[in-house]
């Protein structure tokens, strides 16, 4: 489901993926995008046993380990254009597992230019 949202000088396209994942070390979330930055505004999971995770864009950290047990998760959301996580340039969203477990939920994010 995706909306479109009017600024001055740009249009942005909301969009959402699904995170759907179980193997210990890095699970793509949001492929990456020629020119363009990933900024994620929302963010809901549950973990189905005990886990860390981090998000990270491509191989870079964007976040510390969050600590996690089974059937606990956490819900992160800011009104765009605010963001909570932004990938550098031309680079995938990742979430990292430290083993692996079962993670569901999903993100809300959008492309943004690289400059």
């Amino acid at each position: 489901m995706a909306s479109p949202h009017e600024r001055s000088y740009w249009r942005v396209t909301y969009k959402t993926a699904k995170i759907d994942c179980a193997a210990s070390g890095d699970n793509e979330i949001v492929a990456a995008v020629s020119g363009k930055k990933i900024k994620v505004y929302a963010i809901i999971f549950v973990s189905t046993g005990t886990v860390n995770v981090k998000w990270r864009s491509s191989t870079t950290d964007l976040t510390g380990d969050k600590n996690f047990q089974a059937r606990e998760g956490y819900v992160a959301a800011v009104n765009p254009p605010a963001f909570l996580l932004s990938t550098a340039a031309e680079e995938a969203l990742n979430l990292n597992l430290s083993a692996a477990v079962a993670v569901d939920g999903w993100v809300a994010y959008w492309d943004d230019d690289a400059s």
